[in-house]
């Protein structure tokens, strides 16, 4: 589920109209699922639905498709996720991390 939030605001944020707020649904969306998947998997699939609907809301500026930044390297994700998070939107492109992981 995290994966899936994680693919929705990289693949949002670059075309957000306010930015940071993509930002901010993932953060308050991260951690409503987080509690409802204490609770059961029912809630925390519901509280993902709830998320898809928010990210779904965002304002989004009409702008041609940015070209796709390809991070590859699990060590590279882990370690340096901020620093990519924030050099990303002077690359004018859209970050995109590979959903095969060994």
């Amino acid at each position: 589920m995290v994966d899936a939030l994680e693919t929705m605001v990289r693949r949002i944020r670059p075309y957000e109209t306010t930015p940071g707020t993509a930002d901010r649904v993932f953060q308050f969306h991260l951690e409503r699922i987080a509690d409802s998947l204490l609770q059961n998997t029912k809630q925390g699939l519901k509280a993902l639905h709830e998320a898809v609907e928010d990210f779904n809301g965002i304002s989004l500026r009409n702008i041609p498709r940015k070209p796709r930044v390809g991070i590859v390297g699990e060590i590279l994700m882990n370690y340096h996720r901020e620093r990519i998070d924030s050099s990303s939107p002077t690359w004018n492109g859209m970050e995109w991390k590979s959903s095969f992981q060994a």
